[in-house]
């Protein structure tokens, strides 16, 4: 009775609202009477599996469909269930050249099982299943390919010396890295100076499918103007006075089916701005003095620590430029902002300065919380030479606190002994305490130079000057 409300409720209130239902449904449907002939089938599915109207097999008996070529071949195999009840599974293969799976089982009135109301049988195309199946198993495969890639990958990340990624953060740009490294597309990364931008380039090289090709790189900023051009493109012969008479290939040819970082990318002029991003564009590029293309088969990644999107609106570097290189965006945050990669990263250096010098040097607890509190304005970089420095310097196994540079013990609220200093150097000391504690403070050095209202150029030479005095 509920279920013949719910019909009532949704419209269905007559046999041939029933029947309708019953001609729409994909899989065919017939129904014979205790004799086996057929009174019912749905109309939609013989034409698609036996090419003939539902109405010309109308009282006709599984026999006679056999007789008369309708069935061409058919395989009968019985099935036992519950209640000593049994189905019968048929594979027909028919005039039409379809081949259909029919299970055959018989209709019961609710509360009764002495004698069956008709027989009901559902029948479908093989082709579909085994489409289904292959299908399911190409699935499958692909699943597992992927997992196994996934797993190689995960492998050689946690392999991969030089990344320590134990804070929240570095591991997910370490996930982010599992995608994108596979896929041959331009990377971009930024991030402060020192904060390891050149390792995890390394990286997604080593796990990507150029792995046993050249990795090269290329600092924009300190190759002069006048030669960056044939450095990075290389020229022919006699293309300028002085070149080699063979001719040059430049660092884009040299790195083919390999990687390139191009380092410092903020600073490259806007002329070659314009080259590079013909090349990346259309694949190809010219030697200085060439006229024979040459085909571009590298994958770049681009690093810096400058602000690009502000450079764009100031005109300083190319709109289109940067969208084509930033088409995969990784910052990589300062070490201050991932606190919980100083230890691993000191334990890390440490281990490494031990076997290069031969030492056994070990961090004492105060060091440990010392190295935790101060800020980095050099970030890791800074890290692995104050790692370095005190594994040399330190005349005990045990590297205690008054082995630190003094800049670090007077930044951390002037923690550690006292000298006393000619005022100038203890002026300075001070300086550099400020502007570490303000960029920490403030997340960036233009932030930080706008509190302490100097100019960013200012600060960025002030830092530069304390970090060369700390060597």
């Amino acid at each position: 009775m509920k279920l013949l409300r719910q019909l009532q409720e949704n419209g269905i209130e007559t046999l041939e609202d029933l029947i309708a239902i019953l001609e729409h449904s994909y899989d065919g449907i017939i129904l014979s009477d205790h004799s086996g002939r057929i009174f019912f089938a749905n109309d939609r599915a013989i034409q698609r599996l036996a090419n003939m109207n539902a109405g010309s097999i109308i009282g006709l008996t599984s026999q006679d469909l056999i007789d008369r070529g309708i069935i061409l071949e058919e395989t009968k195999t019985v099935i036992s269930y519950k209640n000593n009840r049994s189905a019968i599974l048929l594979t027909h293969k028919l005039k039409s050249g379809v081949e259909a799976l029919i299970t055959s089982v018989p209709v019961y009135r609710a509360g009764s099982d002495t004698k069956p109301l008709c027989y009901i049988a559902n029948f479908r195309e093989i082709t579909d299943l085994d489409n289904l199946k292959r299908e399911l198993q190409e699935t499958k495969s692909k699943t597992q390919s992927f997992f196994s890639e996934l797993t190689e990958l995960r492998n050689r990340l946690l392999k991969a010396d030089q990344v320590i990624a134990r804070s929240a953060t570095m591991r997910n740009i370490m996930e982010k890295l599992l995608k994108i490294s596979p896929a041959d597309v331009n990377v971009y990364m930024h991030g402060e100076s020192g904060v390891g931008k050149e390792v995890v380039a390394k990286l997604i090289h080593k796990m990507s499918h150029r792995k046993d090709g050249p990795f090269i790189q290329i600092n924009c900023g300190a190759i002069p103007e006048n030669l960056l051009e044939s450095e990075m493109f290389g020229y022919e012969k006699g293309a300028f006075t002085g070149a080699n008479a063979m001719g040059k290939p430049g660092i884009l040819e040299t790195a083919q089916r390999g990687t390139v970082l191009l380092d410092e990318i903020g600073d490259l002029p806007l002329a070659l701005q314009v080259k590079l991003l013909r090349a990346i564009q259309n694949r190809e590029f010219y030697r200085v003095g060439g006229i024979s293309p040459v085909k571009l088969d590298t994958r770049i990644i681009c690093a810096t620590n400058k602000d690009l999107e502000e450079m764009v609106k100031r005109g300083l570097f190319r709109e289109d430029l940067f969208y084509r290189i930033n088409v995969i965006p990784v910052f990589i945050p300062p070490l201050r902002e991932r606190r919980e990669d100083i230890l691993p990263l000191a334990h890390h250096f440490l281990h490494r300065f031990n076997q290069k010098y031969s030492y056994d040097r070990t961090l004492s607890p105060e060091v440990c919380k010392a190295l935790e509190q101060y800020g980095w304005p050099g970030n890791v970089r800074e890290l692995e030479n104050i790692i370095e420095r005190l594994v040399i310097m330190s005349e005990e196994r045990l590297i205690c606190s008054r082995n630190l540079p003094d800049y670090i013990l007077y930044t951390l609220s002037g923690k550690g002994p006292l000298e006393i200093k000619p005022l100038k150097e203890a002026v300075a000391r001070l300086e550099n305490r400020l502007i570490s504690e303000a960029v920490e403070s403030c997340g960036s050095l233009r932030k930080a130079a706008e509190r302490l209202g100097v100019d960013h150029s200012t600060l960025v030479k002030k830092q530069k000057k304390f970090r060369h005095c700390a060597r």
